[in-house]
């Protein structure tokens, strides 16, 4: 029994991150402007700009999506809820080297 409550808060723990992830995502993706008018700015810097988010968008809205379904179907296992935060974790801590091994795939920089 408490081993399924402490599943539960890291499961719980585990959606926030994800939904917040996915809305800093979404709000970044958003905030970019559309039209750049300036003749000094390069036309293709929006799309420099969104190309990691075309990657990280999927990936935290799948996760968000699988924990939303563990949470409703009260699955609290180890080998479901454990890898999903420890992938969380890693990409809170190392979340700048991940950005940056990213945009080095960027065909617009």
């Amino acid at each position: 029994m408490k081993n399924e409550k402490t599943l539960r808060v890291l499961l719980i723990i585990s959606l926030i991150y994800s939904v917040y992830q996915v809305a800093y995502l979404l709000f970044t993706y958003i905030k970019v402007p559309f039209d750049i008018t300036n003749p000094l700015i390069p036309k293709y810097l929006i799309d420099y700009v969104r190309f990691p988010i075309y990657f990280l968008f999927p990936i935290f809205l799948a996760i968000s999506i699988i924990c939303y379904n563990l949470i409703r179907n009260k699955a609290y296992q180890h080998k479901s809820i454990l890898p999903i935060f420890g992938v969380l974790v890693l990409y809170h801590f190392f979340e700048v080297f991940i950005y940056q091994f990213i945009q080095s795939f960027n065909p617009y920089g």
